[in-house]
């Protein structure tokens, strides 16, 4: 009697060709195929399916992603920590603190390079956080200049954002652009912008005036925009698990603090602990607290998020622009 063959260990067929010049055996090939289907066909499928799976329930979030990296905010030194606080920063340390996914976000500050400054400073011995820009003493007029380079985008802006303080009466601030093909600066507004978002690059000038030096500078905190390189921004999740909790009530609070339970697609493959989302049917924001990950062979099927209420008065996501 024969000896009975053991199974071929699961391997897929291009490491089969390379360590063998033989034709594979029926069996290796009825052993190999179905594993190597899966692999390349099955699992993305699934992964597709459940792309569109989410979209029925039409449930769409704007994902803000946590920046690790980038410009360290002007509202803490090496002997302090972020401010919770910060128009700028919203804690996170870092200039701007979340990007919005699918665009493209400037935040013209104290800490951007290359900036020209003409009768005007940045304040470090205000005391005032995060360091605002303000007029020099015995001036009127003062102005910025500095150079913005754009990536490929769409032409359509998202937000525009101009932050000041401290504006009196007499004073003023005015934001303007100027493009390669424009003879001189025009004020920036959304209309404006939008338009020269194709170029590779624009000039940014911010005016700062006052009608005679008794009055107190204005502050300028920063200057942000947005402009999106995708057409689709929103992430689509399904709300089924969504919950709702009342654990303080019997404390004399009366605030819902809402526990969202998120079936997300895996296009979304960057999430992470303290990323935010804003549900767009009511504007209300969701902090990430925790992910979980569906994945087959290293192929990402889905995401699980769960995901808090921001409370008005405790976290400052709650202002993010």
């Amino acid at each position: 009697m024969g000896k009975i063959r053991g199974p071929n260990p699961l391997r897929s067929i291009k490491q089969s060709i390379e360590y063998r010049n033989d034709r594979p055996s029926r069996t290796e090939v009825l052993e190999d195929e179905p594993h190597k289907q899966a692999i390349d066909q099955l699992l993305p499928q699934i992964a597709a399916e459940s792309e569109q799976a989410a979209k029925p329930a039409r449930t769409p979030f704007l994902y803000f992603r946590r920046k690790r990296t980038g410009r360290r905010c002007s509202c803490f030194d090496t002997q302090s920590s972020p401010d919770g606080n910060c128009q700028i920063c919203f804690g996170a340390g870092f200039v701007g603190g979340w990007d919005l996914h699918g665009c493209r976000t400037e935040w013209i500050d104290v800490t951007y390079e290359n900036v020209r400054l003409v009768n005007m400073k940045a304040n470090y011995e205000a005391g005032i956080r995060p360091v605002c820009f303000e007029i020099e003493e015995g001036a009127k007029k003062a102005f910025l200049e500095t150079e913005i380079q754009l990536v490929r985008n769409i032409k359509e802006v998202q937000k525009l954002q101009l932050a000041v303080g401290n504006k009196r009466k007499g004073a003023t601030i005015v934001s303007y652009i100027k493009a390669s093909t424009d003879p001189d600066f025009v004020e920036l507004t959304e209309e404006s912008l939008a338009p020269r978002l194709g170029e590779s690059s624009l000039a940014l000038r911010i005016e700062m005036n006052r009608d005679n030096t008794q009055i107190p500078s204005p502050r300028l905190s920063h200057l942000m925009l947005r402009y999106k390189l995708i057409p689709e921004i929103l992430m689509y999740a399904d709300m089924n698990l969504a919950e709702e909790s009342f654990e303080l009530g019997d404390l004399g609070f009366s605030d819902a603090f809402s526990t969202l339970s998120l079936y997300v697609p895996p296009s979304f493959d960057h999430l992470n602990n303290e990323d935010f989302l804003i549900r767009m049917s009511d504007l209300k924001r969701f902090k990430v607290t925790r992910i979980e990950r569906n994945a087959v062979l290293e192929i990402l099927l889905s995401h699980r998020v769960m995901a808090r209420l921001l409370i008005p008065g405790t976290d400052s996501l709650i202002y993010y622009p």
